[in-house]
């Protein structure tokens, strides 16, 4: 692939389509397909705003590491996510539909980067911090702290019940 002349960063006004037409780089981009983890990376700036927008610092969720979702619940609302201390290679994050369930296989270990082929309303507030939470409700939205989940001890029993 040609490197892009360095004018180019400066003359940020050309549309992706010249940028193609006179450095035909865009083809390149276009013949590969897209993996879970790049489409996942793509929407780390609407996290970033999500956190933004609720004073909150964003902390990263990487998109191999394992969150706990109750997948038989999909499809179900209101959709609740909240975030623990990651622990190993977990996230922190437990995310479901409807009303939860003590059961202790409820929650299923998923790939971060697998969540927006099953829940993308989801992934844009996988940057918030341990101790958030959030719920989606057709069109309302509400984010807050939960101090009780920056409790080590709760988020690595969570992570060992639920065998993530």
């Amino acid at each position: 692939m040609a490197a892009l002349p360095r004018r180019l960063s400066k003359n940020r006004h050309l549309s992706l389509r010249q940028v193609n037409e006179r450095y035909g780089l865009i083809s390149t981009v276009r013949n590969r397909s897209l993996t879970p983890c790049d489409t996942f990376r793509m929407n780390e700036q609407d996290q970033v705003a999500v956190c933004r927008e609720y004073g909150r610092e964003f902390t990263p969720c990487p998109p191999d590491s394992k969150l706990g979702v109750a997948i038989q619940t999909l499809g179900q609302t209101p959709i609740h996510g909240l975030r623990h201390p990651p622990v190993d290679d977990t996230n922190g994050w437990y995310i479901w539909g409807g009303e939860y369930s003590s059961d202790k296989d409820f929650f299923k270990p998923l790939h971060a980067s697998h969540l927006a082929q099953r829940l993308p309303e989801v992934v844009r507030f996988l940057g918030l911090p341990p101790g958030s939470r959030f719920l989606l409700a057709g069109e309302h939205v509400d984010v807050w702290l939960d101090e009780s989940l920056l409790n080590l001890q709760s988020g690595a029993r969570l992570a060992k019940n639920r065998h993530l």
